[in-house]
């Protein structure tokens, strides 16, 4: 169809999410190796317009509410001109790898936020 195939979306939210936490000196690995993992408990994507194959985009990520046992993020997705092609919010929990509860969010993840954040 020349368009973006619809779930790539996600994988460009999961690469921003990424991103944003490194911004802090924090990534994946570094939680994983602290026993914190992250799974996904929801995703939600609303699509406005088609992005076409080669088309470049851009992904700005927000936080609205502070982690406590879950983050919560939302992604805005515009294309080459400008226009909106896309939004969504992913939630996910910090969770104790050997025992599966969840748990608090770690200490530098919100340490670092808090050095990131915009009011």
């Amino acid at each position: 169809m020349g368009y973006l195939y619809h779930a790539r979306f996600i994988d460009y939210f999961d690469v921003a999410r990424t991103e944003m936490i490194r911004l802090g000196d924090i990534d994946y690995k570094k939680l994983e190796d602290s026993g914190i993992i992250m799974p996904v408990l929801d995703v939600r994507v609303r699509y406005f317009e088609p992005v076409f194959y080669d088309e470049e985009v851009r992904v700005l990520v927000h936080v609205y509410e502070w982690p406590l046992t879950r983050l919560h993020t939302h992604y805005k997705v515009t294309g080459s001109a400008g226009g909106l092609k896309a939004y969504g919010k992913v939630s996910l929990c910090f969770v104790n790898e050997q025992t599966r509860k969840p748990v608090r969010a770690p200490k530098p993840l919100l340490d670092a936020m808090r050095r990131y954040v915009q009011h």
